[in-house]
C-alpha cells in the first residue's frame, strides 16, 4: 500500500515517501526517532478521525474511539451521569423515600418512622 509523500523534520531529510512499517524498520534503524515520527505521521493519516477528546470536563484525555463513544472510560460517564442525575430537581427526596422503603422492608415500619434526614454541614 503507498501513501502520498509526507513533509516531516527528520533532521535534514525534507521529505520522504512512506512505503512500508517494515521499510521504514530499516531505514530507520540507527535513528529511531525519526522511525517513529514517520509512524506516527502514519497512523495519524489513517486513524486520526477515531481520535477523540473525553467530554468529562475535568479530564479531556485522548482516547480512540468506538462508534459513537464520548468518554474515554467506564468511570468518566459514570461521574457525568451521576452529576446530571444528582442535579435533577427533587432527587434528594427522591432518594430519601427510597431509603425509609428499603429500612421498612428490612426492619419494620417503626424503625422506618425513626428515619430522619441527615443534616449535611453544607445545607445549614
Amino acid at each position: 500500500m503507498r501513501h502520498e509523500p509526507l513533509e516531516i523534520p527528520l533532521g535534514g531529510i525534507r521529505r520522504l515517501e512512506w512505503l512500508t512499517p517494515r521499510y521504514i524498520a530499516e531505514r530507520y534503524r540507527a535513528d529511531l526517532a525519526a522511525g517513529f515520527r514517520m509512524r506516527l505521521a502514519d497512523l495519524l493519516k489513517d486513524y486520526g478521525r477515531f481520535i477523540g477528546v473525553c467530554a468529562e470536563p475535568s479530564c479531556g484525555r485522548l482516547f480512540l474511539r468506538r462508534k459513537r463513544q464520548e468518554y474515554c472510560s467506564r468511570g468518566c460517564s459514570q461521574r457525568v451521569r451521576a452529576a446530571t442525575m444528582r442535579g435533577k430537581p427533587g432527587f434528594p427526596e427522591k432518594r430519601h423515600s427510597y431509603y425509609v422503603k428499603k429500612i421498612e422492608r428490612e426492619k419494620g415500619a417503626a424503625a422506618a418512622e425513626h428515619v430522619r434526614r441527615r443534616v449535611d454541614k453544607e445545607r445549614k
